[in-house]
């Protein structure tokens, strides 16, 4: 695949190099799945984050109802702990292997906006091809990260179908 990356932004490129080097293979068919103790324990410890940013959810999908996306909020380490959107959205989520309890890490499913929005500390959108894994190429994403007294405690971000998605 090194053939593949040169037309890539920088920062996807790098964090391809950074997947590459991981092992992540590009064929995977889905992201690492918690088990439930493991999500509840996840949930516990970001109690303060599912809090804060419940209302700010809400709010988000009063807009982006009926358009194909879901909000998504995660913690530090990728992991999803809440997903919100309308009954066909979250259906078309769940196809792509996004819902609650999975992890979105770089070092596990390659590069995706939730992993980059923490390891660059700043909000980025990762659209189509330019997911390492193929299972995440139809997908959209635009996803931020959520500091909190200097630190990186969550992300949040909106997903959709790439044929629903659009730069401006």
């Amino acid at each position: 695949m090194p053939e593949l990356r040169e037309g890539l932004r920088r920062e996807i490129r790098d964090s391809w190099e950074r997947s590459y080097s991981c092992g992540v293979d590009p064929d995977r068919v889905g992201a690492i799945r918690l088990t439930e103790a493991e999500f509840r324990k996840a949930c516990q410890d970001s109690e303060y984050l599912l809090e804060t940013a419940s209302s700010v959810m809400e709010s988000l999908l009063e807009f982006i109802s009926g358009t194909g996306f879901v909000v998504v909020l995660a913690d530090a380490n990728s992991r999803v702990l809440s997903i919100m959107g309308d009954r066909q959205s979250l259906g078309e989520a769940r196809g792509g292997g996004l819902v609650e309890g999975t992890v979105w890490s770089e070092e596990l499913v390659g590069t995706n906006a939730c992993a980059l929005a923490i390891a660059l500390a700043r909000p980025i959108s990762v659209v189509g091809y330019e997911h390492f894994c193929r299972i995440a190429v139809p997908s959209a994403n635009c996803s931020a990260p959520i500091i909190d007294g200097g630190k990186i405690i969550g992300v949040m971000g909106m997903e959709a179908p790439c044929c629903r998605f659009n730069t401006h």
